[in-house]
């Protein structure tokens, strides 16, 4: 039979506390993702934890700074557009979404002088259908841009999965068709890649299909 001493025990009883306390309080941080692609630093964040995909992205020109950022949890996630002119705060903007933002952009696609934003969404499920949300900056204004409707053509083959982006003067939109009996992790009619340009009608301005 092994005897110990008070002190011996009391000593033994500290020492097992503060291993407790440091394992319990060593845990992995979120995962933050960042990186460099054929020379350009892409300066988007995605944080991963226990409340969701989080995105935070700076874009700037010629004096305009536009902060894409998305806070809240899976329940109700907002995407809020901080837009700074000179230096100076000119338009807040929030919209509550649903899914994980994928990337953010700025360009001039119609070149009329005046920066548009475009943000691609991704919703949450089986699907990941792609949603837009994009706006051209004028002053302290932000005007809204429509994306029209899918092409009729195309509904009967579509299933979602789509991705966005920017190239020349178009954005450029792209999804898989499927066919009749295909699940949905396995597509087999190809890709289909739609152009769209930016251009104005009624007063509104639309992302209209480019059969060109």
């Amino acid at each position: 039979m092994i005897f110990c001493s008070k002190s011996s025990v009391l000593k033994l009883l500290v020492l097992l506390t503060l291993t407790q306390s440091f394992v319990a309080c060593k845990q992995d941080p979120p995962y933050i993702a960042t990186g460099e692609k054929d020379g350009v630093v892409d300066d988007s964040i995605h944080v991963e934890n226990n409340a969701g995909v989080y995105f935070n992205k700076a874009l700037s020109s010629d004096g305009l700074n536009v902060e894409v950022k998305t806070s809240g949890n899976d329940e109700l996630k907002h995407l809020s557009l901080d837009v700074a002119l000179n230096g100076k705060v000119a338009i807040k903007k929030t919209l509550t979404i649903d899914g994980i933002i994928v990337d953010a952009m700025m360009a001039d696609l119609n070149k009329d002088g005046k920066q548009e934003v475009y943000v691609f969404n991704q919703s949450a499920g089986s699907g990941s259908y792609g949603q837009l949300f994009a706006f051209q900056m004028d002053g302290n204004r932000m005007d809204s841009i429509i994306l029209d409707e899918l092409p009729t053509k195309y509904l009967d083959q579509y299933m979602g999965h789509d991705s966005f982006d920017l190239q020349g003067k178009h954005l450029i939109r792209v999804f898989p068709l499927y066919h009749e009996m295909d699940p949905n992790c396995c597509p087999t009619g190809g890709m289909k890649k739609l152009k769209y340009k930016l251009e104005k009608h009624s007063g509104e301005l639309r992302l209209v299909l480019d059969n060109s």
